[in-house]
């Protein structure tokens, strides 16, 4: 009992040690539960002067009135914008302004490349005229060279007969009968001297194929002229036409690029006008950048002198310290006092635990007094000492009750301890319990009420994706099937169209005369030495010189070269024919 009244008096010592104040703390809590509040208004502070506690500032009439510093703050807000929007859309004129000086720049660089152009065709037509004139004078000249090299050829073929006829010179004798013709011999034809006719003929053939050659060139140019030229004639220009072109085809193509030039130009101009347009309806009413840089410069001071008084609450308030500062020192003090508080209880709560036990013990002290006053009374006339002892417990076997006593006390001073360790429960009403579980109740049947209709429509959506799988799977055998059907149609359409009778014959003749006109160009490839070939395109027969590459039709061909076509022709109709 001594030992518990000094661990009284110890527990209250300490209790006495600690100094808690109570309304320190609740004072502590309440100055943090501003925080929120004062880092509001620093941070609006913040908006309106230099961070603090860099630089405090200074100003002649500071007034703290927060609703008016935050309606010049928004008011700033709005001019800064309207400035901003003010000076964007002097920059977007400006730069309209120039956008536009440099597509009239374009516009008439691009009129100064059309004439260009237009001049460049104007002298490559001209040069196409005067290089027709050439072509059309040669064409004259090779056609006069072409019948000479022909009347030469006609007479070498009439010099040869004669050269035939000398063949029989040594079977005539002057006064007897013609083997020939059966006429009187009078005088004997003299002998013509030798002549190289065979090479002659060569030489002459040799010169009339280069000038059919030509011929076939110039034809072919003189044709690709009279289609650039159309029937129009411009007055002929002594000049290179593929010269021309070169310059033409450059200039076409700077006019192109200057073209397009223009066109990215002219977008940039209209994205321009149209940028420009929307933020001159954006800047409606705000006035002018002047009056606006008048009105943010009148602002500034108001809200220097506001933010001045907000500053000397601040101060005020946090003792000259920055408000994450203040408020960590003053987090830190109510951690501390509420340390102490926490100590206080738990000293409080041990003061009342060896009182309690204090007042056990007296009270035990008292039954133990009255018990051995009663016990005294009743040992009276009992057995003596000396055989009350004899049959007293052993001493191991008081030692072993004494150790479970003990054990027992250990185990009830943990059990304390652990209780008083757990924090107390928060305070909840049974009014509020039972609103809580309604609440939860309530919210758990939504949730079951949610997913049941989330498993019905889930049940839904797959009996519908299940027959869609098997619509799906239906429809493509059924498209399938009419792709199927649709070949089958076309093919026997087809078939009904060969068929007919104004179309089967058709179909036969024209399959003949392919036949037909296969054999007859090999025939031709063969007679003219691999120089001609014959075609036929939209019923009409046409040779493709292969020396000139120019495909011409019959009626501009040649006497030899029809004769060759027609022998042609002949010898595969022939040919065919003999055939069946």
């Amino acid at each position: 009992m001594a030992r518990a009244e000094g661990r009284l008096e110890d527990l209250r010592a300490q209790v006495q040690a600690l100094a808690f104040d109570t309304e320190a703390l609740k004072e502590a809590r309440q100055r943090l539960a501003e925080g929120p509040m004062l880092r509001a208004l620093e941070a609006l502070w913040r908006k309106a002067a230099v961070p603090f506690p860099e630089g405090a500032p200074v100003h002649p009439f500071p007034r703290p009135d927060l609703e008016a510093l935050e309606r010049v703050l928004e008011e700033e807000a709005v001019l800064k914008r309207a400035r901003e929007v003010l000076g964007q859309l002097a920059e977007r004129e400006r730069a309209l302004g120039e956008a536009e000086k440099a597509l009239e720049g374009l516009e008439a660089q691009g009129r100064a490349q059309r004439e260009v152009v237009e001049g460049l065709r104007a002298r490559l037509r001209g040069a196409w005229a005067h290089r027709l004139g050439q072509v059309e004078a040669a064409l004259a000249a090779l056609e006069g060279e072409e019948g000479a090299l022909r009347e030469a050829l006609e007479a070498l073929r009439v010099e040869e007969r004669l050269l035939g006829l000398f063949a029989y010179h040594d079977l005539l004798r002057p006064g007897e009968p013609c083997p020939l013709c059966g006429g009187v011999v009078h005088r004997l034809p003299e002998r013509p001297p030798a002549q190289n006719l065979e090479g002659e003929r060569k030489r002459l053939l040799g010169r009339l194929g280069e000038v059919e050659r030509r011929r076939g060139a110039l034809l072919a140019e003189k044709k690709n002229l009279e289609g650039l030229l159309g029937e129009a004639r411009p007055e002929p220009l002594p000049a290179d036409p593929k010269a021309l072109e070169g310059e033409l085809q450059q200039a076409e193509e700077k006019l192109a690029e200057l073209r397009e030039a223009y066109k990215e130009r002219k977008g940039q101009v209209q994205a321009l006008a149209q940028e420009v347009q929307e933020l001159r309806k954006r800047v409606e009413g705000l006035g002018t950048l002047e009056e606006v840089e008048r009105r943010l410069s009148a602002l500034k001071e108001e809200k220097a002198g506001l933010a001045a008084g907000l500053y000397a609450y601040l101060v005020e308030r946090t003792g000259g310290l920055e408000v994450g500062q203040y408020l960590g020192g003053l987090g830190a003090r109510v951690k501390a006092l509420e340390s102490k508080e926490e100590r206080k209880r738990t000293l409080e709560a041990e003061v009342q635990e060896v009182q309690n036990a204090l007042s056990a013990l007296r009270a035990k002290r008292e039954e133990q007094a009255r018990a051995l006053e009663e016990a005294r009374g009743q040992v009276e006339g009992l057995l003596p000492e000396e055989e009350a002892r004899a049959l007293a417990l052993a001493p191991g076997e008081r030692e072993a009750l004494e150790e479970r006593v003990r054990a027992h006390e250990e185990e009830w001073k943990e059990v304390e301890a652990s209780l008083r360790a757990l924090g107390p429960l928060p305070a909840l009403s049974p009014e509020e319990a039972e609103r809580r579980s309604r609440a939860l109740e309530r919210g758990l049947g939504k949730v079951a009420a949610c997913l049941e209709a989330l498993a019905r429509e889930i049940g839904a959506k797959e009996d519908r994706l299940r027959k869609m799988r098997e619509d799906l799977k239906r429809r493509r055998a059924l498209e399938a099937r009419l792709a199927e059907v649709a070949r089958e149609t076309a093919l026997w359409e087809k078939l009904a169209w060969d068929l007919r009778e104004d179309n089967f014959p058709e179909y036969l003749l024209d399959l003949r005369q392919r036949d037909l006109l296969a054999r007859a160009d090999h025939f031709l490839t063969q007679l003219s030495g691999g120089r001609y070939r014959l075609r036929v395109q939209g019923g009409e027969y046409g040779v493709l010189d292969l020396w000139t590459e120019a495909e011409r039709p019959v009626r501009t061909l040649s006497g030899g070269e029809s004769f060759l076509a027609s022998l042609s022709l002949a010898l595969a109709l022939s040919e065919e024919l003999s055939r069946g």
